[in-house]
């Protein structure tokens, strides 16, 4: 019975249950996008890091794990004395520089240096770096751009050659000669961090410490543990971005089911005054407008997620370099956020309860004048409730007072919830009195 009242009710109106679900859908939606969009983002950056080879990496003084992008404090001597080091196999001093105009880093490298730490490219189409303006382009960031090898591609002011396209994931889109963005961004002779590659895995933690010793100011980092420590919790301002979006969706979704259930409560007043009179107690209407609420979340979830995915097949479509990453772990989050709204709704409940009560009769009772009204005592209760609006009669609208001190004039028998008999000394129509069924 319970399911069937639901079901109807949604159906009743269903432009309000789309609406509904749609709000609750966008909540869903932007919760799992923009965590995933984040996490996406810091996930296949830490991947290409990783992918470039090496065991460790040198950065500044107090960096972050987000290095110090577009500043080069380091000088490059300093890679001459970690090739010194013992079980130091090769070192590959890197300049950093961020692009404003394409929202990405491009990597100033040394192509011998480079390739003995990474293991060289995968080459697609074209040849590696060899003059001083040549450029090489992952095959993601070519098929974006639209580049093929021969063509200018013009960042930081300068007209770039294009070389040769990549396969990805060696640490950036771009790759540039060292020299020549040193003199573009005014860095001669720096790098803003240095790749290490050591002869063996296993002496990773003695070259490490050997490192600390000799650059006591540096950090020193194995490239093993990048990936774990690109978290959100690690980048500063992330962390509260990602909470006061979830914030914002869930005050969407409140709002969403709040407007719908005042609206659904307002409107059904007179249906539940009816469900009261046929012995329906306060829990049993509060527990059907709350199961109506969460039915309404369960839709939105389902359509959340499905708008999650299709969101993320546009954005990627559009920008395929951008990483969504959309887990069931926050799938489940979103859906758990969405799904406890109802809950805290049960102002819709006391909602109900105020405007159709249930009296010791099982009428309504109904706040008039500061004080409760109980049908039951009165013969027209009923009547009361089975009420339908005035209708409009030669452009008059006729009067519920008026109607009913009419029905007053005739006494009525055995209308009331109760059945009462009539007492006797009551007289009918006739003046005559009322004779006992006995």
């Amino acid at each position: 019975m319970m399911g069937e009242l639901i079901l109807r009710n949604l159906l009743h109106r269903p432009l309000r249950t789309l609406i509904g679900a749609m709000g609750i859908a966008v909540e869903v939606a932007l919760v799992v996008l923009i965590v995933g969009l984040t996490s996406g983002l810091l996930t296949e950056t830490a991947k290409r890091i990783e992918g470039i080879g090496a065991d460790i990496m040198l950065l500044p003084a107090n960096s972050s794990v987000f290095f110090a992008f577009g500043s080069a404090p380091m000088p490059v001597k300093i890679g001459e004395k970690l090739a010194e080091m013992k079980y130091v196999q090769s070192v590959a001093p890197v300049l950093f520089q961020f692009n404003t105009s394409g929202v990405e880093i491009v990597y100033g490298i040394d192509p011998e240096s480079f390739r003995a730490v990474s293991g060289g490219f995968v080459f697609i189409q074209g040849h590696d770096l060899e003059g001083p303006d040549d450029i090489l382009v992952d095959d993601i960031a070519a098929k974006t751009k639209n580049l093929q090898p021969g063509q200018t591609y013009r960042i930081f002011n300068h007209d770039w050659h294009v070389a040769g396209i990549v396969e990805h994931g060696k640490g950036s889109r771009l790759f540039v000669s060292r020299a020549t963005l040193q003199e573009l961004v005014g860095a001669r002779d720096k790098a803003s961090v240095f790749f290490v590659k050591c002869t063996r895995p296993e002496h990773t933690e003695d070259v490490m410490e050997d490192m600390r010793h000799l650059l006591p100011n540096y950090t020193v980092r194995p490239l093993k543990d990048y990936f774990s420590l690109m978290t959100s919790t690690n980048i500063p301002g992330l962390e509260s971005f990602i909470n006061a979006m979830i914030l914002l969706a869930v005050t969407i979704g409140l709002l969403v089911i709040f407007l719908t259930m005042y609206t659904t409560v307002i409107e059904r007043t007179r249906d539940i005054g009816v469900l009261k009179s046929l012995g329906a107690n306060r829990w049993f209407v509060v527990r059907a407008l709350l199961s109506e609420s969460a039915a309404l979340c369960a839709l939105g979830i389902a359509a959340g997620v499905g708008l999650s995915y299709l969101v993320r097949a546009g954005f990627l479509w559009k920008f395929p370099t951008l990483t969504i990453l959309i887990t069931s772990g926050w799938i489940l989050r979103a859906a758990g956020i969405a799904r406890h709204t109802p809950v805290n709704f049960r102002a819709s409940g006391r909602q109900s309860r105020e405007h159709g009560c249930a009296g010791p009769h099982g009428g309504v009772q109904r706040r008039r004048g500061g004080r409760r009204r109980d049908p039951g005592d009165d013969h027209l209760g009923i009547a009361r409730l089975c009420r339908r609006r005035p209708a409009r009669q030669g452009g008059r609208r006729v009067a519920r007072a008026g109607a009913l001190r009419s029905r007053r004039a005739r006494p009525v028998i055995a209308v009331a919830p109760h059945h009462r008999q009539p007492r006797a000394g009551r007289c009918d129509q006739g003046g005559q009195p009322f004779r006992s069924a006995d």
